[in-house]
């Protein structure tokens, strides 16, 4: 009976031996995997050099690598993120500058216009003006020596003075007139650019052989481009329309109004009031359009008309600067 009782406690006593050691075996070898050895001189004499081994953990390593990597990540992203304001700051001032050339460009126009209409009307109001100062000479001459007693009743019989109109009275109503007719009048530019494509007979810009009758003038710009009303007027229209995609209609009044085309955005709505030089709209490619541009139209009484014949001659170093200004 002894010998039974002690052969289980010499087995369970081996394989307590045996569990430590691989138990010691393992500790060591994962100390020896999560350690990694490196060799530091610290002091050196002409007899000798001490030497300080460092261990370091490879977990602690790996930990201070991945900080590492993620703080350097951050510092980039950083970086990228200012790199990229920069630049959205930098193209947005470069497009206003751009929006403040061609809007000078435009102001150019507005006062070449102002100064014909300005001719117009003193060429109007001289010869009236020379009328009045003959007829005054020819009068006065005419009354030399005249004298004589005063009548009761010639005061009584002349007209009233209030119902006759003066000259200087037509001259101001042509002058109104004349200055209120080139406020409603589409004699400027809406963009400044290049015309891609006439008024007229054109080929169809989507290929193939057809032509199509092109009832406005393409110009050319480029996406976000300010568009400005040529004339005063009242908005008849501002949504999307087939082929013109979003479209902008203003009546400037006696059946003339004018229409903007491939808009990528209106900027005022129906019934609003818009003066000339007002930012309506900006240029897009809404709608059946191959490219950003202004689809510009004239009508009359709903017909289209050539928009040229209201326009002035563009310079064409304004055509040009506007084109480096787009670069």
């Amino acid at each position: 009976m002894a010998v039974f009782s002690v052969i289980p406690d010499a087995i369970s006593f081996n394989a307590l031996i045996a569990s430590k050691i691989q138990e010691k075996g393992l500790r060591q070898q994962m100390h020896k995997d999560d350690q990694f050895y490196t060799f530091v001189l610290s002091h050196s004499t002409k007899n000798y050099i001490r030497v300080r081994r460092v261990e370091i953990s490879r977990r602690w390593l790996q930990s201070c690598a991945g900080v590492a990597i993620m703080s350097l990540g951050a510092v980039t992203y950083s970086f990228y993120g200012v790199v990229k304001q920069a630049a959205s700051v930098q193209t947005a001032q470069t497009r206003e500058n751009k929006s403040l050339r061609i809007q000078n460009e435009l102001a150019k126009q507005e006062l070449a216009y102002l100064t014909t209409r300005i001719g117009n009307v003193e060429a109007v109001a001289k010869p009236t003006q020379s009328t009045v100062t003959a007829q005054n000479d020819s009068a006065d001459k005419i009354r030399k020596g005249e004298g004589g007693p005063i009548e009761s009743n010639s005061i009584s019989n002349l007209p009233d003075s209030n119902g006759l109109p003066s000259n200087s009275d037509k001259n101001q109503t042509i002058i109104e007139t004349t200055l209120r007719t080139a406020e409603n009048t589409p004699s400027i530019y809406p963009i400044v650019g290049k015309i891609n494509d006439e008024f007229g007979w054109r080929s169809n810009p989507f290929g193939g052989v057809s032509y199509e009758k092109h009832p406005g003038l393409d110009i050319d710009g480029e996406k976000g481009d300010p568009v400005s009303a040529p004339a005063s007027g009242t908005v008849l229209r501002a949504e999307w329309s087939n082929g013109y995609g979003n479209l902008l209609e203003i009546d400037h009044g006696g059946g003339l109004i004018t229409r903007y085309g491939h808009l990528s955005q209106i900027e005022v709505k129906r019934g609003d009031a818009v003066t000339r030089g007002q930012f309506i709209a900006k240029v897009g490619s809404t709608g059946r359009s191959t490219g950003p541009h202004l689809h510009y139209e004239v009508r009359i009484n709903n017909q289209p008309v050539n928009p040229h014949l209201y326009l002035p001659q563009l310079p064409a170093e304004i055509v040009q600067q506007t084109a480096v200004i787009k670069k």
